[in-house]
């Protein structure tokens, strides 16, 4: 089994930890919402990775974190913060699907880093508000991760590796 490189898990534990500090400061608004969801969802997906806990585990996380930022979009589309929550819903959506069928390849983080890109531009568009610091925060950690995924060649998990007895 590949490893995640532990870059990846330290950048979604920081950044998650900063969004999910922005959403409980705006917990009574859409926008609050929104980023402690994104926020959650990239602490725990960083915490499964520094712990090696990827596949189904994190895929199924990463599914549901997706499908929340969806719903939360439906619900307020007409505004830019409904937009961002679509952009980092589908893009987290997308990557679940992936991690769970255990694909290791190239796509998951291309995916991350085209929407990290995205959700960087909407959150420079509204960056004197807390939703487009919530989309440049998410933005950020989506296309480092992408980048540090297609630089650094993953490594074999030792663990995993049923060894013969020695003879």
């Amino acid at each position: 089994m590949k490893k995640t490189p532990k870059a990846i898990g330290i950048i979604n534990v920081i950044f998650g930890a900063i969004t999910a500090c922005v959403g409980i400061n705006d917990i009574d608004y859409d926008w609050g919402i929104i980023a402690l969801v994104c926020g959650l969802g990239l602490l725990v997906s960083g915490i499964l990775q520094l712990v090696n806990k990827t596949g189904k585990v994190l895929g199924i996380l990463q599914l549901i974190a997706g499908i929340a930022e969806i719903g939360l979009a439906c619900l307020c589309i007409d505004y830019d913060w409904g937009i961002i929550s679509g952009l980092i819903g589908i893009g987290m959506f997308v990557i679940g699907i992936i991690e769970t069928r255990n694909k290791v390849g190239k796509a998951k983080h291309i995916i991350g880093i085209v929407f990290g890109a995205l959700s960087i531009i909407m959150g420079f568009t509204d960056i004197d508000y807390d939703w487009g610091v919530t989309a440049l925060f998410v933005g950020i950690a989506l296309l480092v991760c992408g980048i540090v995924g297609l630089a650094v060649k993953p490594k074999e998990d030792d663990q995993n590796i049923d060894a013969a007895p020695m003879q």
